[in-house]
């Protein structure tokens, strides 16, 4: 075999070599269950947590608080507080479509769609994209009341998220109008008390007062 051929086939073995330890390395880890996260993270302070927690990804954050949420019960948010304020300093790693995108995922819950909301909000996004999702009948009512409350909205969507929604929506809806045009509001809730006297809900009187 002549010199440049030993040459050559070297270099292709030495090529291969190289490109299966990269993709070794690059291969992900095997995903952790709630149960390996939580005992990973049980003699942690929450400081410790958070120097740890800060140095993730955004979507790595986001799959792990998933995980986690699954695991613990529906009213101890304040277990996820810390991997969540982690959260939310990465609102730059994300576009406002994938945030939204998340927020209509249906495995994810109240805490972490709060979070993501939240995120978009700070990063100053298309409030008509957030607008839009208080008529998507897959967003859960809480996550659309906290919508309400915390995005900019313009006077027409608070007008049509009041008249829309019997529920507490129409409650920080119309607080959120007060605050923006107090005439308007008022004559809102007047047509609220006509136009539903016969079906009137108890959050509909609150926001109607």
């Amino acid at each position: 075999m002549k010199a440049n051929e030993r040459l050559i086939i070297a270099l292709v073995f030495f090529a291969v070599l190289t490109l299966t330890v990269i993709l070794a390395v690059k291969q992900e880890a095997p995903t952790e269950s709630a149960q390996e996260l939580f005992a990973r993270y049980e003699n942690l302070s929450e400081d410790e947590l958070f120097e740890l927690k800060k140095k993730d990804s955004g979507q790595d954050l986001v799959k792990e608080i998933i995980i986690l949420e699954k695991a613990l019960p529906k009213d101890d948010d304040m277990a996820l507080l810390v991997h969540l304020v982690a959260l939310r300093e990465k609102h730059d790693e994300f576009t406002e479509g994938e945030l939204i995108d998340l927020i209509k995922r249906a495995d994810t819950d109240d805490a972490l769609d709060s979070c993501l909301v939240e995120m978009y909000v700070r990063k100053g996004g298309d409030v008509s994209r957030l607008a839009a999702l208080l008529e998507d009948d897959s967003i859960d009512s809480y996550i659309k009341e906290y919508i309400v409350a915390t995005a900019d909205l313009p006077k027409d969507t608070l007008t049509q998220a009041t008249k829309l929604n019997k529920d507490s929506i129409t409650v920080t809806a119309m607080k959120r109008l007060a605050v923006e045009d107090e005439e308007q509001a008022f004559e809102l809730a007047m047509s609220i008390v006509r136009d539903t006297s016969d079906d009137l809900t108890g959050e509909q009187c609150w926001a109607a007062c």
